[in-house]
């Protein structure tokens, strides 16, 4: 994998936490272990993933009690991190 294919793959990886994590909030935060599916449904469609990648993420957050959120924040800095270390090696490798 290239360094420009590793560093847009990183970035849009990102995008998707991001973006799960911002309308899992607005979803009203629901618990991986709510009995109705509804949220999590709709967090789904919201979002553009399949069913079984949102069951998985709650499994995720069920067997992790210390995760607030799906995607975990040092998950996210990690990423981030790695990103800007990409950007900052510049276009050759």
């Amino acid at each position: 994998m290239t360094h420009d294919e590793e560093l847009q793959e990183i970035q849009a990886r990102l995008a998707r936490m991001r973006a799960f994590n911002r309308a899992w909030r607005k979803a009203g935060l629901p618990a991986p272990d709510e009995l109705h599916d509804h949220a999590w449904r709709r967090l789904a469609d919201t979002t553009g993933m399949t069913i079984e990648a949102v069951r998985l993420l709650r499994g995720d957050m069920a067997r992790h009690h210390a995760l607030a959120t799906p995607y975990d924040a040092r998950d996210i800095l990690a990423n981030g991190y790695r990103a800007r270390e990409l950007q900052g090696k510049g276009t050759t490798r």
